[in-house]
């Protein structure tokens, strides 16, 4: 999808990321996978599986999408383990 404006979004589905061109600024979103993190750990909590050790908690979900709800943007500090 692409609006000609202002203001106008494209889409790439194959590498799932938006593209946000605001105001001469572009701002990439892309969906970020937890089990790829280094702060990513599953704990022993049934009722909360999924965990982050940097922020310090626990979730049902992966811990992107709770800071992504909570903070209305995505995890800044994803990074990726090394092998």
């Amino acid at each position: 999808m692409l609006l000609l404006s202002k203001n106008y979004m494209l889409y790439i589905p194959t590498k799932s990321i938006l593209l946000y061109f605001l105001k001469g600024v572009f701002m990439i979103n892309e969906k970020i996978n937890c089990c790829k993190c280094v702060y990513y750990y599953i704990t022993w909590d049934r009722s909360f599986p999924k965990g982050c050790k940097l922020y310090g908690f626990k979730s049902l979900n992966l811990p992107s999408i709770l800071v992504k709800q909570s903070s209305g943007s995505s995890c800044g500090k994803f990074t990726p383990k090394g092998k």
